[in-house]
């Protein structure tokens, strides 16, 4: 299964937004006021994670008190009440993953509706340590988060290998924080990877390392892509790889079945179709087992 990828998603965004009502049916933990506190201390060092440059003048001993106020942060952040059960439940999906044969993982902080919280960078941080160090270089790992900067960040402090980028106007941006902190340096370059929605948009967007197709579920779309790509490809002797969704529904002609192939596509994403009730929030459940062998059929 070398070519799907799992999302492992970690919901530190919807623990802290949704209502009781519905952490309760997601078996997510309540915050305490202990940890609404800590956030709110935490959005203090809000010019360190937005990379301001002069983040050091808002410290009375500059450089030194950026360094205190994030080791500060980082502590708060995995004091947080609800950090082992977040932590846990990412280590179980990598898991459920590695048992499907799965070697491919993104760690996904992302959201429904962007939450700007200063806190949410340095959980986010937290985890993503966690977690590479609990792969072990056993899989390749990504990371999404609903800011584009912090996924640059994190995933260039942390060596993973690639960040899917959400903002496509922000593209070159992201691509410039990730060389300016490992160019030169020897450390691992993560490749990113931009959404888009047709074809026309890999001129449009310059020179993508790699693309997410989102589209309808329709093969022929992304074959048109994959060729395109391979067009790209071929120009320039370079390798942009093509990641689409899972989508059960796609067809080619008449019957799914007849398939000999699923597409132009270099990986295949799965999340919500492996998780109970197809929610974004809910567990991963055995239908990511009956998934694998339908994709198997297409290799």
């Amino acid at each position: 299964m070398k070519s799907i990828i799992g999302v492992v998603r970690v919901p530190v965004v919807d623990l802290l937004c949704l209502s009781s009502e519905w952490r309760r049916a997601f078996s997510y933990p309540e915050p305490t006021r202990e940890d609404w506190k800590s956030i709110v201390e935490m959005r203090s060092s809000s010019s360190i994670v937005n990379g301001d440059a002069r983040a050091s003048e808002q410290f009375d001993d500059g450089q030194r008190g950026v360094i205190l106020c994030s080791s500060r942060c980082l502590k708060l952040a995995r004091k947080m009440s609800f950090y082992e059960f977040l932590e846990q439940r990412m280590i179980d999906e990598a898991k459920k993953y590695h048992e499907a044969g799965i070697s491919h993982l993104l760690l996904d902080f992302s959201s429904v509706e962007c939450l700007d919280e200063t806190a949410v960078y340095w959980m986010a941080r937290c985890f993503a340590e966690s977690f590479r160090d609990a792969c072990n270089g056993d899989f390749t790992i990504g990371l999404k988060t609903d800011n584009d900067n912090w996924s640059a960040d994190i995933a260039s402090r942390l060596g993973y290998d690639a960040v899917f980028c959400i903002d496509s106007c922000n593209y070159s941006h992201v691509t410039a924080l990730r060389n300016r902190m490992t160019d030169g340096t020897g450390k691992k370059q993560p490749r990113f990877f931009k959404y888009i929605y047709n074809v026309s948009q890999i001129e449009e967007y310059g020179c993508p390392e790699g693309v997410v197709l989102v589209t309808d579920g329709d093969e022929d779309k992304v074959d048109e892509l994959g060729n395109a790509l391979k067009r790209f490809n071929d120009a320039f002797s370079v390798h942009v790889p093509l990641v689409g969704y899972y989508n059960e529904e796609i067809v080619r002609g008449e019957n799914h079945y007849d398939m000999t192939e699923w597409g132009a596509r270099d990986y295949i994403m799965i999340d919500k179709e492996v998780r109970k009730g197809k929610f974004r929030n809910g567990e991963i459940d055995e239908s990511l087992f009956e998934i694998c062998q339908e994709i198997s059929k297409f290799n």
